[in-house]
């Protein structure tokens, strides 16, 4: 026994030591494929000291003189920078990306307070945001700058085109929130069609007590995000990116640190968000309409969302789009790719931003 254990325990340090070689070796092979070199190449991430805290902002593209595009992260609280060299490489080929960690966010939390609920709120983003853009504008030559929002992100950034729209040339939302709310029930509801019967009466329940609700203080956090898994399981997109795959990107990614870590498993505690960023987390709920937002003509827009986008329903994107008036508005589905389409299938994201946005590069 004693020697089968002495077995066990050395295969188990020689596959740790072999699983440590292959992330190293591949994490070293992510680098030298994704680096950026050239005169003009843009590569730099860091702190800038914005709002009065560092907050941390990457910027990559082959060419610096390229127009900017500002990535406007999802959550809210969830940054995905760290994967950023497998989604957007496509994209820095003709454009330079700036990609910002919010405040209370990813690798800005530790340098902010304002991760409290009386601090953190839309506003104070929107401060962030503009002083960033500007930064952004001075730096690179830019009179304006393409918004790219996601998820979460697209409410900030349709909130600032509004604010700002000489400051924005173009946007794009993917993963675009047009009523949080009421998506939700809308996949619940979607979900309860393909769900044995006694999943189709729990999310029949749960869509009834969460339809009452009408602010974060009502909500149950549990019982929503177990509406939330038994919607988004019957719904799933067969390109979606798996969890073990997204770890995987993560863990052979040169930027991936500890760090990063730490943030990823605290963002996944639903309950804690919410606490942390209840402002936040509440405005995009309850408050935010896609259609009460006033986008001037001058800039275009486009939607690409994941065919089977059932957390920001692409129907009710597809529809809005539609309605309305300006013609400078496209939608665009990525098929089989579900909330995050530049994960599942970043080649058809890529090809599909650049091909919008090459169709206004004069202008941008």
């Amino acid at each position: 026994m004693a020697r089968m254990a002495r077995g066990l325990a050395c295969t188990a340090v020689l596959s740790s030591v072999a699983g440590c070689c292959l992330v190293g070796a591949s994490r070293r092979r992510v680098r030298r494929s994704t680096d950026l070199s050239g005169p003009d190449a843009a590569q730099w991430r860091g702190y800038m000291t914005i709002g009065g805290i560092g907050q941390y902002v990457q910027v990559r593209g082959h060419d610096r003189h390229n127009p900017v595009v500002l990535w406007v992260h999802g959550g809210p609280g969830y940054p995905l920078t760290y994967l950023s060299r497998h989604y957007q490489q496509g994209l820095e080929e003709r454009y330079t990306v700036a990609t910002w960690e919010q405040r209370g966010s990813g690798r800005t939390h530790r340098h902010g307070r304002g991760t409290t609920q009386p601090e953190l709120t839309l506003e104070l983003l929107l401060s962030d945001m503009d002083e960033l853009v500007d930064r952004l504008r001075s730096e690179y030559g830019r009179g304006r700058v393409v918004l790219l929002g996601q998820s979460w992100g697209t409410v900030l950034a349709t909130e600032y085109l509004q604010r700002h729209p000489g400051k924005v040339s173009a946007y794009i939302g993917t993963g675009q929130v047009v009523d949080f709310k009421q998506g939700k029930i809308e996949a619940a509801h979607a979900a309860t069609a393909l769900s044995d019967r006694q999943t189709a009466m729990r999310l029949e329940e749960d869509a009834r007590s969460f339809a009452q609700t009408e602010s974060v203080d009502d909500m149950d956090a549990i019982r929503l995000e177990r509406m939330v898994v038994d919607s988004l399981k019957p719904l799933r997109g067969d390109r979606e990116l798996s969890g073990m795959q997204q770890l995987w990107f993560g863990l052979t990614s040169p930027d991936f640190t500890m760090q990063d870590l730490r943030w990823l498993l605290a963002a996944s505690d639903s309950e804690r968000i919410i606490r942390s960023q209840r402002e936040l987390v509440n405005y995009m709920y309850y408050r935010y309409r896609l259609a009460d937002i006033t986008i001037p003509d001058t800039i275009p827009v486009c939607f690409i969302q994941g065919q089977s986008d059932w957390i920001t329903p692409s129907m009710m994107v597809r529809d809005l789009c539609r309605s309305m008036p300006n013609h400078d508005r496209r939608y665009i589905e990525i098929a089989g790719a579900g909330h995050t389409p530049f994960l599942d299938n970043p080649t058809a994201f890529n090809i599909q931003a650049t091909r919008f946005l090459d169709t206004y590069r004069t202008d941008l």
